[in-house]
């Protein structure tokens, strides 16, 4: 009877190192997945800054061209 109990104990040695090593990869899976979903968020908040500082500067350069028209035109007008 105590052979079979000691048989019984190493199997469920044998489980519990089993699950903690598949806990273990199901762990390190999800970290990875974490990170890689982590990375493409901080790459979509990158892009969208760099879209919405590339339309600032279209409105910066437009907005100085206006005026340069504007201020070109008033001068012409004075000159004639």
């Amino acid at each position: 009877m105590s052979n079979l109990a000691q048989e019984d104990r190493e199997k469920e040695k044998k489980k519990r190192k089993l699950m903690l090593i598949v806990l273990t990869f199901v762990l390190i899976i999800a970290a990875f997945a974490s990170l890689g979903a982590y990375h493409n968020h901080q790459e979509r908040v990158a892009a969208e800054q760099k879209k919405k500082a590339e339309q600032k500067y279209k409105e910066n350069l437009s907005s100085a061209y206006d005026q340069m028209v504007a201020a070109g035109s008033m001068n012409d007008g004075r000159h004639h």
